[in-house]
């Protein structure tokens, strides 16, 4: 029952957040906003690793670690990313917008 509950909610913060990041992502592409980018990738790596912890629950403490592990992984890839993303905004001269 604890289980079951545990996964009901996981569901309901997967959705919420996958709508976010589509959200965001939309409205990133719209107004060319590295940080609305930035805002959905990380909502769309939290949604990643709520599904994976989604599965997870009933499973065994490895299936915890690997959530865990993807978790951190996909934060540092979309660092990466952010970065990459700057140095080429940089690189072609792009302005900051307010």
């Amino acid at each position: 029952a604890r289980d079951a509950a545990r996964r009901r909610t996981l569901l309901w913060v997967l959705l919420l957040n996958a709508g976010l990041a589509a959200g965001l992502l939309a409205a990133g592409l719209w107004a060319d906003s590295s940080a609305l980018l930035a805002n959905a990738l990380d909502n769309g790596s939290d949604a990643a690793v709520y599904a994976i912890s989604y599965f997870a629950v009933a499973r065994s403490r490895r299936w915890k670690a690997f959530a865990a592990t993807a978790s951190g992984v996909l934060l540092v890839l979309l660092s990466v990313g952010v970065v990459a993303d700057v140095i080429r905004r940089f690189g072609a001269g792009a302005e900051p917008l307010g």
